[in-house]
């Protein structure tokens, strides 16, 4: 299964200065982001109702979340941003799991080798990517 990742530099300023440290934002880090299945219920209390959740084609669901079309016991709550595409959808819930590793010790020899890394924004970051690492 891949695993997908938001990770930052700072650049703007290099190092975290007062207002950088007030919020918790590092010189670099990681984010593991996963996709609810739409077909699975919140936990009380959180997330959207069923009405407002995204609606992935059931070719989208079964690659995403496994089981009949994301439905049923072998089917997993959360998956991969993979297909990227899901991003695309109204109503997409995601899960993101900061990550106290530096960058390189996210994204490694593996993902940055395979041309894994998909820019996304180049203004106060010097970079920020999405990584599929399989």
């Amino acid at each position: 299964m891949h695993r997908t990742y938001l990770a930052y530099v700072l650049t703007h300023p290099s190092k975290p200065d007062a207002i950088q440290k007030a919020l918790g934002i590092e010189s670099s880090s990681s984010f593991l982001l996963q996709v609810k299945n739409p077909e699975q219920p919140s936990a009380p209390g959180a997330g959207l109702i069923p009405e407002k959740r995204a609606k992935y084609s059931e070719e989208e669901k079964q690659e995403a979340f496994g089981g009949a079309g994301g439905k049923g016991a072998e089917a997993r709550k959360f998956g991969p941003v993979n297909p990227i595409n899901l991003m695309d959808y109204d109503g997409t819930e995601l899960l993101i799991i900061g990550d106290q590793k530096a960058v390189d010790d996210t994204v490694g020899d593996k993902g940055r080798d395979q041309g894994n890394l998909i820019p996304v924004s180049d203004l106060w970051f010097r970079l920020i990517l999405i990584i599929q690492i399989p």
